[in-house]
Order: C-alpha cells, then structure tokens, then sequence
C-alpha cells in the first residue's frame, strides 16, 4: 500500500471523531532545541494551582496538535485537574517515529523538540517535574512508545520477533539510563484492519521482557463490555487492553487516563481495584512495537528529570 492512500485512509478513519468544541492554545517559540521544528501550543487553564501536572497529547498522522485538542476531551477536563496540555504538531503531519535521531535519547528528530517543550514548561510554566504524563493516538501513539516507523510488515502483522529482540530495541534508545521505566498503557481493536492486532501481542512481548514482569491475569469486561483487560506483573507498570470488534480509533478513555496517571483516583492497578486502568510511570524509554501509547518523556523521547507516565492508543 503507498503511504499517500494510507494516509488518506488514516485521515478518513479520525476525521468523524473531531468535537465540535475548541479551546484556545497559545503557541510558544525559542523553547529550546527543536532541530525539526515542532510545533509547541498548548492549553494552559487560568486558574492553575502551584505546581500542576503536564500531559503531552500526540496527535495521529495527517493530523495537528489543534486538530487533536478537539478531538480529545484533555482541555475540557485540565481546569478542574489542574493540568497543562501541550499540544506538539509535526511539520510533516505525521511524527519522525522510525529515525534514529527520535529513537535515540535527546539526539534529535522530533522527540528532541517535544522534550525541549517539557523542560520549558517545568521551568517556565511551574509544572512539576514529578508530574510529567504523555498519551498519543495511532503514529502519536507510537510517538510516545517510540516506535518503528510504519511498515507493511508490521501493519499486516508479519513483523514477529522475540520477547528479548523486542526488548533490546527498547533499550539500544537510552542504554545508559539506570531510573524507573515508565508504566505504559497500550489499547488495541480487535478489528482493527489497519495495524493487525497481532501487533498488540508483539508490544506485550516487547513490555514484558522490558519491565522483566510476566503475563498474570485477564480481567473480562474491564473497563466495558467486549474489553479485555490484560495484566502484567501486579499491574502497576505495564497493562494492555483488547477491545473486541473495535477499529483503529479506538475510542478515547480520558478518564482512565487521568486515573491511571494518577491525577484523579487511583494510581495504577491495586489488587483490590483489578478494573483501574494503567498508563505508565516516570523514567525514559524506547519502544519498536506499535501500539496505542503513554510514555515517560525520557529516553527516546522526552525528559531526563522527574517521571512520566504514559498511555497509548491505536
């Protein structure tokens, strides 16, 4: 398939799902090093308290950070969060997920400009470093995990490898990194025709073998009808959802997400609350699988200070 009719079909796909309600972003310039000129607007409330959170919402390919403000409930649920939404857009439409440059820690591409606007907003606009989150939609998920540029291979779901040969790659981003990973949360249709969900079972491979955790339970049902909850480990570092029948948008949770970072409810996946859903904790990584994503802005991507979490859709 040639990337223009893919892209058109991606467009098709996400184009329905855009609300009608906008929020107005300010833009931001001189931030940082931005070696290929990412666009940085974001959300700020006007009645933020000290030290709020940041979430970074990655916008999917042929789409806009603006595009995606709307299409996300992220500013409409921040005043009564207090959290600030950065809103980065690609000069290309779709993010540089498959250079080495984004792969790498804080070696370019359009991961560097996304962690300059972190370190801005920590130093300039009072975020907490401590409270850094960052989710993303289809290729802005795979922004976040860090992940191979698209591929026929991975799109028809013959890109198979190893749970070790998936977690090398993760790692080969930021070797030298020795802090807590991330927890990641990665969602994934069933009838998703446009990445296989064989992809999902590679990015649990890929997880598992990361976080050194092992498949532990399926919770039915969870957190609606015909979504299967997978857990990993005690569920606090790395949890993916199967939905049954749903397509590539998979339907946007921003509840669960702001549970799962924490910034209301429960944080993480608790023995007695098997239903929470999880995104993923501080530190830097790298991913290659493609998945619905949240991730630490560190390694491949973001920040070195603090933690993030991370919450991914495909």
């Amino acid at each position: 398939m040639k990337q223009t009719t893919l892209f058109a079909a991606l467009a098709a796909i996400f184009a329905p799902l855009t609300e009608a309600v906008t929020y107005p972003l300010q833009q931001f310039t001189n931030f940082g090093p931005n070696p290929t000129n990412v666009t940085f607007k974001a959300y700020i409330p006007s009645n933020l308290t000290d030290s709020p959170s940041v979430i970074v919402a990655l916008h999917h390919c042929t789409s806009s950070g603006e595009d995606y403000s709307t299409f996300t409930k992220y500013a409409a649920l921040s005043a009564a969060n207090n959290f600030i939404v950065i809103y980065p857009t690609s000069p290309a439409t779709c993010f540089d997920v498959h250079t080495n440059e984004t792969l790498t820690h804080d070696a370019g591409g359009d991961s560097l400009g996304i962690a300059s606007m972190v370190r801005y907003a920590i130093d300039n606009l009072n975020v907490d470093p401590k409270k850094v989150f960052a989710t993303g939609t289809s290729l802005g998920g795979m922004m976040v995990e860090g992940a191979d540029f698209w591929s026929n291979a991975c799109a028809n779901g013959t890109l198979v490898k190893t749970a070790q040969a998936w977690g090398d790659q993760v790692l080969a981003g930021y070797p030298e990194f020795q802090g807590t990973r991330p927890r990641l949360q990665v969602w994934h249709g069933t009838g998703d025709h446009t990445l296989l969900p064989i992809n999902l079972a590679e990015a649990n491979k890929q997880w598992s073998n990361v976080f050194e955790i092992s498949f532990t339970r399926n919770n039915t049902n969870t957190p609606l009808p015909g979504y299967t909850q997978m857990v990993f480990g005690d569920g606090t570092e790395y949890v993916a959802y199967s939905a049954e029948g749903v397509g590539h948008a998979v339907p946007m949770r921003e509840g669960d997400v702001l549970a799962w970072f924490g910034i209301t409810g429960n944080e993480g996946l608790k023995p007695s609350i098997h239903d929470s859903t999880i995104l993923y904790r501080s530190s830097p990584i790298i991913v290659t699988s493609i998945a619905l994503f949240v991730i630490e802005l560190s390694s491949s991507a973001i920040y070195k200070r603090g933690r993030v979490d991370v919450a991914i859709r495909y």
